[in-house]
């Protein structure tokens, strides 16, 4: 083995990765720096509206989360100097074309870095419908593009708190959910927006990750024992003897043979052990979990162990939310309180892709040398993923009644997109008790929408621009 000491001097390929995804003039796409070089030195100037879109939802409705979030990563900061010195020594060193170090140094010199655009959004808890507008922003045309990938990326917040409501209006209350998902996302800081968001769109605040607890105030860590510490044991009655002497409260991992034999143990000993105050829990996690719940369930009532803090069972290894669904059919109201879920790759990593929110940041307006403002749509061949012309938002009349109406059409009603950055000042970011507090006030009224089928009203000057940009090219509105 080649070996290195440690007064080496190496730059480890995780250092390099890490010390070019914090520049943020060399964090982009390719194709930005050919379209802004297209149009000229100072066309990055030109002021352009963009507009974000998640079109798709895997549960007919969207709980926005990670915007703020967003938002903030890219703004709170300003560009330095070092970053377009860093930037300018990689693309002339690697003769790179098309870069516009002119636009970066402008940025520096006339605002001390920060960006001079103004982006509206939607705040976490929001409840929107697949297809509204969730972000706008507005000025430089080229210097908002650049950081397209930044506005795409609140999908995985969003579709986890989504997926966060379903999990509690599924199971009733969301102290019967823990997340266990730590090792089903890429990295640590994508763990913990996944549990953020969990709190924005379910109130779920049980996880097995210990730093959870520490960046957030409501969040508890929970744990029990594993594979590896039954395995180290002659038996697995032994590993579980020796944990329910050594701890007052234990959930027994059964499945590491045979998870009947497992939970037949358990029994043995919670029999044993009933007149003092252990509580000896079990947990399934493979097999038939429908099946194996109902055995431990009827085992436990015919001895009468119904306590529904001594006898806790906790599930996990199932698949869906269907899963779920079908072992709470079978419960008694009795039996729920006894029955927790423990849940990993369907809380963070399952329809939390990109495509599941089928995401769209497109051009919606823009102003021409002229000065002429001119709206803009990008049509498909695909039903549901045309995007949105002009400065579109969302308004709600009353509580019900919803509009996708452009910015400041309408006098009345509540707009949804608030204003989160404007040319170095920023919004203070909702609390998570606040974010709770918008969802629960908006979705009974979505939740009514989606069951109907419903979908906002586009309003007059919407359809108006639909209208003139069908004609422009000749399509049929």
């Amino acid at each position: 083995m080649e070996t290195i000491t440690p007064t080496q001097e190496i730059q480890y390929d995780y250092e390099r990765m890490e010390q070019a995804a914090k520049n943020r003039i060399i964090n982009t796409d390719t194709y930005n720096r050919t379209m802004d070089y297209l149009r000229g030195p100072e066309g990055w100037r030109e002021e352009e509206t963009y507009v974000l879109q998640m079109r798709r939802s895997p549960h007919g409705y969207l709980v926005a989360c990670g915007i703020e979030d967003a938002v903030n990563e890219l703004v709170t900061q300003p560009i330095t100097q070092e970053e377009l010195d860093e930037a300018e020594q990689y693309y002339a060193g690697n003769n790179v074309p098309f870069f516009n170090k002119d636009m970066w140094q402008a940025i520096i010199d006339e605002n001390d870095g920060f960006l001079p655009i103004e982006i509206y959004g939607a705040r976490d808890g929001t409840v929107v419908l697949p297809g509204e507008p969730l972000i706008r922003a507005t000025g430089p045309g080229e210097l908002i593009a650049h950081f397209e990938h930044l506005f795409h990326r609140p999908f995985y917040d969003t579709l986890v708190a989504t997926k966060g409501n379903e999990l509690t209006k599924l199971l009733g209350d969301p102290n019967r959910f823990i997340e266990v998902g730590k090792r089903g996302t890429p990295d640590e800081l994508t763990h913990l927006r996944a549990i953020k968001a969990l709190q924005v769109g379910g109130d779920i605040t049980m996880t097995s990750n210990d730093a959870a607890g520490v960046a957030f105030e409501d969040v508890r860590s929970v744990g029990t024992i594993g594979h590896r510490y039954v395995q180290r044991f002659p038996s697995v009655e032994a590993a579980f003897r020796h944990a329910v002497e050594n701890l007052d409260t234990v959930s027994l991992l059964v499945d590491l043979v045979d998870s009947y034999d497992g939970m037949n143990i358990a029994l043995k000993l919670k029999e044993e052990y009933r007149e003092t105050d252990k509580n000896i829990w079990v947990r399934l996690d493979s097999g038939d979990l429908k099946a194996q719940l109902r055995y431990y369930l009827d085992a436990c009532n015919e001895r009468g162990y119904t306590d529904p803090i001594r006898d806790r069972i906790t599930v996990e290894g199932f698949e869906n939310l269907e899963d779920i669904a079908e072992m709470e059919a079978m419960l008694t109201e009795e039996e729920k309180k006894r029955v927790i879920y423990g849940g990993g790759g369907i809380a963070v990593s399952q329809q939390t892709s990109r495509s599941d929110a089928s995401t769209g940041f497109k051009l919606a307006e823009y102003v021409t040398p002229a000065g002429v403002v001119e709206p803009s749509r990008k049509f498909s061949d695909s039903p549901g993923k045309e995007s949105l012309p002009g400065e579109p938002t969302i308004i709600v009349l009353d509580g019900l009644a919803r509009y996708i109406a452009q910015y400041k059409e309408m006098d009345q009603g509540t707009d949804l997109l608030e204003l989160l950055y404007a040319n170095g000042q920023i919004a203070q970011p909702s609390s998570i008790d606040q974010a709770r507090a918008r969802r629960k006030a908006q979705m009974p009224a979505i939740e009514q929408m989606v069951q109907e089928g419903e979908r906002a009203v586009l309003s007059a000057q919407t359809i108006q621009k639909i209208g003139a940009l069908s004609t422009k090219y000749g399509i049929a509105a």
